[in-house]
């Protein structure tokens, strides 16, 4: 039962041929040998059919489900890990390298006119040589009274250091009294204001039942009366 849409617009199945070797495709051509002897083996046409698909196009009916197997996702499964680690491997790769080689950089290159690539090349050829002449220098074997003059100035900047750290802590240590008497003050001016606070706050100031009245008396809420 072939559907009515055209091949055209219908997707076929791939062709896995011979000339492809690589693990992959040889583990997914034993998989769908596997389902195949499963169709052959069971009664239902239309399991085997969602199963093989071979000769069919993947068009289903009205109505139908597609019904997929454990292997498929499996399949998935090893084809997103491959992917994974080819991406791994170029990230490692391009990690490593020195520079990074742009595409418009090399066509701008091979467009130049003869006289400015010789001009370049000259260019090239210096700096290679100012470069080997620098690593010479740096790769050169010192001798021993190189290595004692490096020795000494090392320890004297080390001793520099350790005298200037010694300065300062003597200068923070002496700076103590000072400090504690900073931070006693500073605690009983805190204990201070938190005992005021506590005093307003337990000893409100006038008489609110008098204050009411006085309200009340001159908004005429209340005849004014004088005090016996």
């Amino acid at each position: 039962n072939r559907s009515k849409i055209p091949e055209v617009l219908s997707k076929q199945r791939p062709n896995y041929g011979k000339n492809r070797t690589s693990k992959y495709t040889k583990m997914v051509l034993d998989k769908l040998a596997e389902r195949k002897d499963l169709c052959e083996n069971s009664n239902n046409t239309e399991s085997c059919k969602t199963i093989t698909k071979t000769g069919e196009y993947d068009v289903w009916a009205q109505g139908s489900k597609k019904f997929y197997f454990f292997m498929d996702f499996e399949l998935l499964m090893m084809a997103h890990e491959e992917e994974v680690v080819k991406l791994n491997l170029m990230q490692r790769i391009n990690s490593k390298l020195p520079y990074s080689v742009d595409v418009s950089s090399s066509l701008n290159v091979e467009n130049m006119i003869e006289g400015n690539d010789e001009s370049s090349e000259d260019d090239v050829e210096s700096e290679e040589t100012k470069e080997k002449a620098i690593q010479t220098k740096e790769h050169r074997k010192k001798t021993k009274a190189e290595r004692n003059k490096e020795k000494r100035k090392m320890e004297k900047i080390k001793e520099e250091e350790q005298r200037k750290t010694q300065k300062n802590f003597m200068k923070e240590f002496e700076k103590l009294p000072e400090i504690i008497k900073t931070v006693e003050n500073e605690c009983a001016e805190h204990e201070k204001k938190m005992i005021e606070r506590t005093k307003l706050a337990e000893e409100p100031e006038g008489n609110l039942f008098r204050e009411r009245m006085i309200s009340y008396e001159e908004r005429n809420i209340i005849e004014p009366r004088v005090l016996v």
